[in-house]
């Protein structure tokens, strides 16, 4: 094999990197600065890019050789490692700040030049610059970083079941249902839709492999496009997404307290460290026979109460649903007898699923759909945890006390037109408090 093969010569990275700047030394060096970190560094530090340069050429080493020293000084520098901000951000402060926030990379050059020239001064003219850059292709960085680090969608993978007990399902239906959490998050993002779709949606994220894996009929092609569910389906949401529920089970059995867990810190925004005093006492749980009792013996533990009466009820509504996320009738306990991959090595019991549970404030809850009608209660908290995450990602930072009032005046700005995805993201980078560090 021969390569790379450019299809024009030079190439655009060498046109880019020399752009007309011929062998004088100091210009290529103003020139990388400028295009590799979009600011203007101290003089002091510019001088010194530029004795490196010329130290390069000096030996005979040439312009290119100046130049891969110089590319490798400056990537190397804390002027393109680190970020840097003041306590309330300039015009090109703030550019970065949005350039990482929505694309993950360093502005282009109309947000420089806004940056420059005043554009980004009043309110209008920054939610245009906004607006702009949620419309370019490159926002789709933004989508996937973000519902991998809310919805860990990245670790829904990390445990395979097995294959002798879910014998029709495929690897690449499971890599499917990874994806339909960024899938779903970006229909929202793109069409404007309202946050609300995240607690409970009438739709569903869904490709020919998906679309398998769920039962569904009449999808092809691997582009994911949405799917109108039917009035009686649970889907819909992320909690009825199959790779949330597979992310919070093992390859054989689910676990309530994981996925409750994972609903009240993912989608209520609670933070359940225990206290670094808090002395565990493991219960004794000798004598239950199902796991609703074996959860019942660490709920009568007064050091584990506290946090499993609010996580236990979470998760063991969500029963009915087996570790890969698919509707089932009864528990199917499974025993390994050998690892070898042949028929019979593996045991299999049955046992009813009792999904019935109570919060500490009363409410009753026993499957998906009463689960989601609880959250629904509880939307204006759940929505409130959704800008708090959507707040500390565009930040880069953890949100705290001090950004409550941020969050809550995003939150009644949208309000009236029913909280979409778009318009929280436009009220948060023209928010005051987004300028701030």
């Amino acid at each position: 094999m021969t390569g790379p093969i450019y299809k024009e010569w030079p190439t655009p990275a060498e046109k880019k990197i020399f752009a007309g700047n011929g062998s004088d030394v100091d210009d290529l060096t103003g020139h990388l600065i400028r295009l590799l970190t979009r600011r203007e560094l101290p003089a002091a530090d510019i001088e010194a890019f530029k004795q490196l340069a010329r130290s390069r050429m000096a030996p005979g080493g040439g312009i290119k050789a100046a130049t891969r020293t110089l590319i490798t000084a400056i990537l190397s520098s804390p002027y393109f490692i680190l970020k840097h901000e003041e306590s309330t951000l300039n015009d090109l402060s703030l550019a970065f700040r949005l350039s990482y926030f929505l694309w993950n990379s360093v502005p282009d050059e109309a947000l420089m030049e806004a940056a420059k020239t005043g554009g980004l001064q009043s309110k209008e003219a920054l939610e245009k610059q906004v607006v702009r850059m949620l419309k370019d292709s490159k926002v789709h960085r933004f989508s996937e970083d973000f519902t991998r680090q809310w919805l860990l969608t990245d670790k829904i993978d990390d445990v395979s079941p097995d294959l002798r007990v879910y014998k029709n399902v495929t690897n690449l239906q499971l890599d499917a249902i990874a994806r339909e959490g960024n899938a779903f998050f970006n229909e929202i993002l793109s069409n404007n839709l309202s946050m609300v779709n995240f607690i409970d949606s009438d739709f569903m994220m869904v490709n020919d492999l998906s679309a398998q894996f769920y039962g569904i009929k009449g999808i092809t092609g691997r582009r994911f496009r949405p799917f109108k569910l039917s009035e009686d389906s649970e889907r819909g949401g992320v909690i009825g997404q199959a790779g949330f529920l597979k992310l919070t089970s093992s390859a054989f059995e689910t676990s309530p307290v994981q996925r409750g867990a994972w609903i009240l810190k993912n989608i209520y925004g609670e933070n359940i460290v225990p206290p670094a005093d808090l002395k565990f006492e493991e219960p004794d749980v000798r004598g239950a026979k199902t796991l609703k009792e074996v959860m019942a013996k660490h709920q009568s533990a007064e050091t584990c109460y506290r946090c499993h009466s609010k996580i236990d009820p979470l998760g063991l509504a969500l029963e009915r649903y087996d570790p890969i996320g698919r509707l089932r009738k009864e528990y199917r306990h499974i025993e390994v007898l050998s690892n070898a991959n042949t028929k019979g090595t593996v045991k299999t019991t049955s046992a009813p699923i009792d999904s019935k549970a109570t919060l500490v404030d009363g409410r009753k809850l026993n499957s998906m759909k009463s689960l989601k009608q609880i959250l629904m209660e509880d939307k204006e908290v759940i929505l409130k945890s959704i800008l708090s995450k959507l707040v500390s990602y565009s930040m880069g930072r953890e949100t705290g006390v001090q950004d409550e009032a941020f969050i809550d005046e995003v939150y009644n700005r949208i309000e009236e037109e029913d909280f979409p995805l778009r318009s929280a993201i436009i009220a948060i980078t023209t928010h005051k408090a987004f300028r701030r560090k």
